[in-house]
C-alpha cells in the first residue's frame, strides 16, 4: 500500500527515464500522484475536477474480474450445456474507461499549453498504477481477489495483509535500465495497449506479492528484497510508458511501425476457462499448448507448427474476446485450428466476431481440422466464440497478426 511518499519516489523514477524534457514535475511528484488519497480528505472539492466514477466507484481501485461467471454457474437442456449468466468483465469496463478520461484530459492539456493542469490528471493514472502493481494492492484488480484474501487463508498472528501493507520505496533500490516505450499512435491505441501491460504488470507484481508472504511466514525474509525490486521496476516501467505516450501523442508525433501486433500481446476481456484435458484448471495459454499430463507442449496444427499465438480447450460453450481500437488496423489474419495431439469426437463450431457483428462461422473437426482466417479492419468488439456437445478437444490459434494501417 504505497503513501505519498513511495508514489513520489516511484513517479520521480519513471520521470527519470525519459529521454526528453518534461518540464518542471515537483508539484506532479510532491502532490498530483498523491490526488486519489486525498480525494475524501478537506481538499474534496479542489480535487473533484481530477475525479473518475463510473458507477459510483472511484478510478482508484476497480472491481475484479467475475471468473465464478466462467467456470462456475451452467444450465442445461435437452441438448446441451450453456451458461446460466452472462459474463462481464467489470475491470475491463471500468479501468478502460478510466484510461480513456484520464489520457484524453491530459493530452489535452497538454495540447493547450496547460501542462500544469494535465500533470494533475496524468498524476491520478500514475498513482491508480502504482497502487495496482506495489505492495498489498496488487492482489486486486484483474486476475486478484480482494486485499483481505490472504488473511482469510492464513493463521498467522501477524496477517498477511499487515505484511504486505509495510512494503515502501527504498532509496537504494537499483537504478533501472529502460527506455521508456510508445503504447500507441492515438489514445484508442493507447488504451488498448495500456490495459494488456496493466494486466500483465498486476499479475506479476502479484506473484510477487503472495512469494513475499510465504517468505514472511516461512521465516526467509532475506529474499523479499528481490520481490520488492521486481514489483518497483513493474510499477517505475509501466509508468515510464504511459509518460512517454501522452507526451508523444500531445505533440501529434506518430511513431512507425515495422512489424504488426500480435493478438497474443494483446489482454481480452472474456476468455475460456475450464477446458479440455489439461485446461480443465485454465484458461487460455500464450504461446504454448498444454498436453494431456500438465506439461507444456509446441503450438501445432496439421500445416506445422507456429511460434506465436493462443491456446485453450474446449468446453459446451466458450468465447475469446478483444477490445480493438478503431481506426487502427488494416487486417487481421491468422489459422484456427484443432491441435493434432488431442482427439476429436464431436464438431466445434466457431463463430467469428468484428465491430461485434458476425462475419464468419466454421465447422472444425476430423475432416477439417484448421482454417484460413482474414478479417478487414478489426476494431471494437472483436474475437470469437465456440460450441461443442462436449470437451473434445484444444483449439489453436496460430500467428494471429494486426496489420497496422499506413499513416
Amino acid at each position: 500500500m504505497p503513501n505519498s511518499q513511495t508514489h513520489g519516489a516511484l513517479t520521480c523514477d519513471a520521470l527519470e527515464l525519459q529521454t526528453f524534457d518534461t518540464g518542471d514535475n515537483s508539484e506532479l511528484i510532491r502532490d498530483y500522484c498523491s490526488i486519489p488519497d486525498l480525494y475524501f480528505s478537506d481538499r474534496r472539492a479542489e480535487l473533484e475536477p481530477y475525479t473518475f466514477m463510473l458507477d459510483g466507484i472511484q478510478f482508484h481501485y476497480p472491481p475484479h474480474i467475475a471468473y465464478e461467471d466462467l467456470y462456475r454457474y451452467w444450465n442445461r437442456d435437452e441438448k446441451r450445456l450453456f451458461r446460466a449468466r452472462p459474463f462481464r468483465n467489470e475491470n475491463f469496463r471500468h479501468v478502460t474507461e478510466g484510461f480513456r478520461w484520464y489520457i484524453s484530459h491530459t493530452v489535452d492539456r497538454f495540447r493547450c499549453g496547460e501542462a500544469e493542469e494535465g500533470k494533475k490528471f496524468l498524476g491520478c493514472l500514475l498513482h491508480m498504477l502504482e497502487d495496482s502493481t506495489f505492495g498489498l494492492h496488487a492482489l486486486e484488480g484483474p486476475g486478484g481477489s480482494d486485499a483481505f484474501i490472504l488473511d482469510r487463508l492464513s493463521d498467522s498472528p501477524v496477517p498477511p495483509s499487515v505484511m504486505l501493507a509495510k512494503i515502501r520505496y527504498r532509496d537504494d533500490f537499483p537504478r533501472l535500465e529502460y527506455t521508456p516505450r510508445p503504447l500507441g499512435n492515438s489514445i484508442e491505441e493507447m488504451v488498448m495497449r495500456l490495459y494488456a501491460a496493466y494486466c500483465a504488470a498486476a499479475a506479476d507484481s502479484r506473484r510477487a506479492a503472495f512469494r513475499y508472504v510465504l517468505n514472511t511466514l516461512e521465516n526467509r525474509e532475506n529474499e523479499n528484497r528481490v520481490l520488492e525490486e521486481r514489483m518497483h521496476r513493474n510499477a517505475v516501467t509501466l509508468c515510464a510508458d504511459v509518460i512517454r505516450t501522452v507526451f508523444q501523442l500531445a505533440k501529434g508525433e506518430k511513431i512507425p511501425r515495422k512489424e504488426p501486433c500480435r493478438l497474443d500481446e494483446l489482454e481480452p476481456y472474456e476468455f475460456p476457462f475450464g477446458g479440455f484435458g489439461a485446461y480443465c484448471y485454465r484458461s487460455f495459454v500464450r504461446n504454448a499448448a498444454v498436453g494431456l499430463d500438465g506439461a507444456l507442449i509446441p503450438l501445432e496444427l496439421d500445416s506445422g507448427r507456429a511460434e506465436h499465438g493462443l491456446s485453450f480447450g474446449t468446453h459446451s460453450e466458450g468465447a475469446l474476446r478483444y477490445w480493438i481500437a478503431p481506426d487502427t488496423f488494416s487486417e487481421f489474419s491468422a489459422r484456427i485450428g484443432l491441435h493434432p495431439a488431442f482427439p476429436i469426437q464431436v464438431e466445434i463450431e466457431l463463430t467469428l466476431f468484428n465491430d461485434g457483428r458476425e462475419v464468419c462461422r466454421l465447422t472444425l473437426n476430423d475432416s477439417c481440422r484448421s482454417a484460413e482466417i482474414r478479417i478487414t479492419d478489426p476494431k471494437n468488439e472483436f474475437g470469437l466464440a465456440f460450441r461443442s456437445t462436449a470437451r473434445c478437444g484444444v483449439v489453436v490459434l496460430a500467428d494471429p497478426l494486426l496489420t497496422y494501417r499506413e499513416e
